[in-house]
């Protein structure tokens, strides 16, 4: 009988305790093997070899504020058919729809069973895409619904970049700190800071400030620590 080789999968998370765990739990099943971790999405451009991974699984934010929706669409263009997925403690009501069209295959929380992981990533080895059920009836839902959605307002019509630099705005960072973090410059950055702020429909910046704080906190109290959310049993 022929052996079938294990699926080569490439691991990119900040948080040492999960990234472990994850290599742990990966490599005890049948079918999967971990070729590669890194702690940033810089050093996987640089050991990330698109020819030798079948499967890349991913946090979307570090630590350090990286965004990783940018990263998703250069790992898309480099290898079109590769699976995604995906892991992460930011909610999937705000960043799971991004990220899918940043050309993610799915998008599993950290919050999730060990099951449930196996699920994900046999659904985007398949070639089928992973959202959470919850998820996935939230989208069947407006996709049908008779009401038409209100565009050019609020946080869900923000780019990838505005919802960076909100998050960014509501972690307390500088203009001057928000483009050095980016790359870009303070200049690009206030342009981004006017575009919320009028999509939010509020009148000074003081405002959107205040907006950011409480829209960032609510999340982190959502969502709660990374370190905490996914402790695979193995």
């Amino acid at each position: 009988m022929f052996e079938i080789a294990p699926l080569k999968i490439f691991i990119v998370e900040d948080f040492p305790v999960i990234r472990d765990g994850l290599v742990s739990l990966l490599n005890s099943q049948v079918g999967f093997s971990v070729v590669g971790q890194v702690a940033t999405y810089d050093e996987a451009r640089k050991q990330l070899k698109s020819d030798a991974v079948d499967v890349v699984i991913l946090d979307l934010m570090m630590a350090d504020g990286s965004d990783g929706l940018p990263f998703i669409e250069e790992l898309r263009a480099r290898r079109s058919t590769m699976p995604i997925l995906v892991f992460s403690n930011h909610e999937e009501e705000v960043y799971a729809e991004r990220a899918i069209r940043a050309g993610a295959s799915g998008f599993l929380m950290k919050r999730e069973t060990t099951a449930e992981m196996m699920v994900a990533l046999r659904m985007v080895v398949a070639g089928q895409i992973y959202v959470s059920r919850v998820l996935a009836s939230a989208l069947a839902r407006r996709a049908f619904s008779a009401e038409p959605e209100r565009e050019g307002t609020g946080i869900d019509s923000f780019t990838d970049r505005e919802l960076h630099v909100f998050r960014l705005i509501g972690e307390g960072c500088s203009p001057r700190r928000i483009a050095a973090q980016l790359g870009l410059s303070v200049k690009t950055i206030e342009a981004h800071r006017e575009n919320i702020r009028m999509k939010l429909d509020v009148h000074t910046f003081a405002q959107m400030v205040e907006l950011a704080v409480v829209w960032t906190n609510q999340r982190i109290e959502r969502d709660g620590s990374s370190t905490s959310s996914f402790m695979p049993s193995i």
